[in-house]
């Protein structure tokens, strides 16, 4: 019996390590990325011909992506506040300008000439868009990434906060982050996010 709990235990330190070392290689091989680049994003196609260097985002969790990212400096405005930064990003955050805390006017978005709007909610940019729609931002060749938690699965257009439609899955989240690191160029970082992340869960 206590031979079979030893087995057992050295399987799962096994899987562990394989586990780990898969995650290991996919950082590792990250490539870099190529411009044009062409995504899909929330039944959108973006196109990006160069790495976005004044990013306006709006949505704690999108900001501090950005942050986990190494992506503060191109932060050139935030919105969209639902608690405290968190606090390794006090110092960076403080430096940022914070438009609003909730829903900011759609001229304090353009006002800081961003060349990209990365959203955490459709609430904000969308079909009803509080700050306003992906038309409005296209009119002014400004690009909307929409984390994809807000829209796959979900239903945007009933008004609100939407609808979900299927249960929430950290693969979204995950989707999220390997899309940015591929638009901002920085896949390496994105694939040791994404697998912290996954070593956590």
């Amino acid at each position: 019996m206590k031979g079979r709990k030893v087995i057992e235990l050295n399987k799962k330190v096994f899987a562990v390590g394989v586990f780990a070392a898969g995650l290991a290689s996919f950082a590792q091989y990250a490539s870099a990325t190529e411009y044009p680049l062409t995504l899909e994003n929330c039944g959108r196609t973006l196109t990006f011909d160069q790495a976005p260097n004044r990013v306006v985002s709006l949505g704690q969790s999108s900001t501090e992506l950005l942050y986990l990212l190494g992506l503060a400096d191109r932060v050139v405005g935030t919105a969209v506040w639902l608690g405290p930064v968190q606090e390794q990003f006090l110092d960076v955050n403080a430096t940022i300008p914070r438009l609003a805390d909730n829903d900011p006017s759609f001229e304090s978005v353009v006002g800081q000439k961003p060349d990209m709007v990365a959203t955490q909610f459709q609430w904000h940019i969308g079909p009803n868009g509080k700050v306003g729609t992906i038309d409005q931002f296209a009119e002014l060749s400004i690009p909307v990434y929409t984390a994809p938690a807000d829209c796959v699965g979900k239903d945007n257009t009933t008004g609100g906060d939407g609808t979900r439609i299927d249960a929430f899955s950290m693969d979204q989240i995950y989707q999220g982050i390997a899309d940015l690191s591929k638009i901002f160029d920085v896949e390496e970082r994105g694939a040791d996010l994404i697998a912290d992340f996954k070593a956590r869960e």
